[in-house]
């Protein structure tokens, strides 16, 4: 027996009947706007699940990957990993329709997905994670547009990884390389991330408004889409507010791209000695580190790294309300070995 019914936040018809297939009650979005298309489309529905039409084909994989990635570059900074992860999906795949992937296909090609090479060697089961978890993020729009009824996702076990890669700089390795020449925008990228955890990408977006009054700066362009506010050590500050002081950009670092900023780094890194295998991304780990040994609390830490299980904005200044003199003090004393001949509190930072 077949029940339509109207859901009151939907303009579809939903209809509540067993599938002759599994002899189980499933509820389902006819997309219809009235009964009778409604009653039509469940006919239809019975005949295909019974074998007397052919499986309707619906929204092809790469469909729904363009759709979903013009509505998610309204709202995050991530969608290139999404982009990435699309691209290894549609290639082992194929461009199938979204409602053939089911949880066997995903298993299948995790399987394939961990047999190919990438640019580094093998590719990891962090990646295959990490291509799961965008289809999987893909089905849940999916499911809320009512493209398919379930996210098969979810009935996926996850990969198990090997421990997390810990690297930090040590302070001698701070020091080398602040005694070996590089550009002044190189080095200034450098000791903002170091002394506020800012991502590669949320540094090099910082544009002369972020910077605040109260010696905080204002990410707005995040990975995660929530911006947040960091406060910066007096001395780095200073060198931010020196630099503006003679650069009229709009931004603090124009023309730069992740990839020069990876090419920069290398190089400096060759000059002053220090281990081949840090990446830059290592320089917001340490200010995790340095931060989390001296704050004490991850909470505090989370926040201030823009960690996506910060929920709104409003919560960190919550919480910056709070913690703020006491963030702002570990701040100083965490990074103040930093350059202490180039600076004088007598000097005014501002313009």
């Amino acid at each position: 027996m077949v029940t339509l019914y109207r859901r009151k936040n939907s303009p579809y018809w939903y209809a509540r009947l067993r599938d002759p297939r599994t002899d189980k009650i499933i509820w389902i979005s006819t997309r219809c706007t009235s009964r009778r298309e409604a009653e039509k489309w469940v006919r239809t529905f019975l005949a295909m699940r019974e074998g007397i039409l052919p499986e309707e084909k619906g929204i092809k994989l790469s469909e729904a990957i363009q759709q979903f990635l013009e509505f998610k570059s309204r709202t995050m900074r991530s969608v290139r990993r999404y982009q990435s992860s699309f691209k290894s999906l549609l290639r082992i795949l194929g461009d199938i329709p979204l409602a053939q992937i089911k949880p066997a296909t995903i298993r299948k090609f995790q399987e394939k997905r961990l047999q190919e090479e990438g640019p580094r060697g093998p590719i990891t089961t962090q990646t295959v994670n990490r291509d799961v978890a965008a289809l999987s993020s893909l089905f849940t729009w999916a499911v809320e547009r009512e493209y398919v009824t379930e996210n098969p996702c979810l009935k996926v076990k996850k990969l198990k990884e090997p421990p997390a890669r810990e690297i930090v700089l040590t302070l001698e390795e701070i020091q080398k390389l602040l005694n070996t020449p590089t550009t002044p925008r190189m080095k200034l990228l450098f000791l903002i991330s170091l002394t506020t955890g800012m991502r590669m990408g949320e540094v090099l977006n910082i544009e002369r408004q972020d910077i605040l009054d109260d010696g905080s700066i204002l990410v707005r362009y995040t990975k995660t889409g929530r911006s947040r506010i960091i406060p910066v050590p007096e001395v780095v500050y200073h060198e931010i507010k020196k630099f503006l002081a003679f650069h009229n950009e709009p931004t603090l670092f124009p023309h730069r791209s992740a990839g020069n900023v990876k090419w920069n780094w290398t190089k400096w890194k060759e000059r002053a000695g220090i281990r081949k295998e840090i990446r830059f991304h290592d320089v917001r780990a340490t200010y995790a580190t340095i931060m989390a040994g001296i704050v004490g609390d991850p909470q505090i830490v989370k926040q201030l790294l823009g960690h996506a299980s910060i929920q709104t904005t409003e919560r960190y200044l919550r919480l910056a309300g709070q913690f703020g003199t006491y963030i702002r003090s570990a701040v100083q004393n965490a990074f103040s070995f930093l350059m202490p001949e180039n600076y004088s509190k007598n000097d005014d930072p501002k313009f």
